[in-house]
């Protein structure tokens, strides 16, 4: 999430397999479109005990533009988060000068709590991300405009 050079195939070869399979702090999904994958989502560092995880993902250089898939991988997650598992809060992190993640999650609804100061260290230098959150009850009461704009459009 926090890279801005090229990641070697070797790199990616070996990550990529570690996704396969859910955990009791994991899960891993691909997202399709028409059966072709155009992305990937998870949700990592579960706790059930304090009913939270994080949610990080990625759309396929290839997938389409403008279309709702981010929209959609998030949604989706969070239907995963709060539904399946019964989770209470999701946490994302976003670089600061990421202004389309950032202005999606606000959308979504997503609460901005944090400034991580020099959270990442890219090829220019240090970058500070944002830390976002969503509680289960800010969900339920946004849930269905954003599922059933994600069904008007066609992508789920």
């Amino acid at each position: 999430m926090y890279r801005d050079d090229p990641i070697p195939e070797d790199e990616h070869a070996k990550w990529f397999p570690s996704t396969e399979f859910d955990t009791n702090n994991s899960r891993y999904r691909i997202a399709e479109l028409d059966s072709v994958p155009v992305g990937w989502m998870g949700l990592t560092r579960i706790e059930s005990r304090h009913r939270s995880c994080e949610w990080g993902g990625y759309l396929s250089p290839d997938a389409p533009k403008g279309v709702g898939l981010g929209k959609a991988l998030v949604c989706l997650s969070l239907e995963m988060a709060f539904e399946d598992l019964r989770l209470n809060r999701v946490v994302v992190e976003v670089l600061v000068g990421n202004t389309r993640a950032l202005g999606l999650y606000e959308s979504l609804g997503f609460v901005r709590e944090s400034r991580l100061r020099q959270r990442a260290w890219l090829s220019s230098g240090p970058q500070d991300a944002f830390g976002l959150s969503m509680l289960a009850g800010e969900w339920n009461s946004l849930r269905q405009i954003h599922l059933e704009s994600l069904r008007v459009s066609g992508v789920i």
